[in-house]
């Protein structure tokens, strides 16, 4: 997995955009800590993470892992905002939403960039 990095400062989203091969849960992980530490550096709370040009390894277990957060012990992220752009969405993207949102985190899916940003603005 590689990822770039976008800040927008005038409406405070930060935009990561993720290419290659995309292990769940691992590569999540390494993306919500580099959330975390981005909003501490940055006061940002708002991410679009851009996943229409990953390709995803992993199962319905690793999906569940990756939707608890395991890297928030101290729920530090539950202020955060997630905008999850693919190129379509699928079961297991709701699945990965339903976990998270389960968990009290601010996470939905989408496939118009559009309406994700919106989102992230209400």
């Amino acid at each position: 997995m590689e990822y770039t990095v976008d800040f927008d400062e005038t409406n405070g989203i930060c935009t990561i955009r993720i290419t290659g091969q995309h292990k769940r849960p691992q590569d999540s992980l390494t993306l919500q800590k580099f959330s975390r530490d981005f909003s501490e550096e940055r006061d940002c709370k708002l991410f679009l993470l851009d996943l229409t040009r990953a390709e995803f390894i992993g199962g319905t277990m690793d999906l569940f892992k990756t939707g608890t957060f395991p890297e928030d012990k101290n729920h530090r992220q539950i202020s955060h905002k997630y905008a999850l752009l693919y190129s379509e969405i699928l079961d297991d993207h709701k699945f990965l939403e339903n976990v998270s949102v389960n968990r009290g985190y601010r996470v939905r899916m989408f496939n118009d960039i559009d309406k994700a940003l919106e989102w992230l603005k209400l």
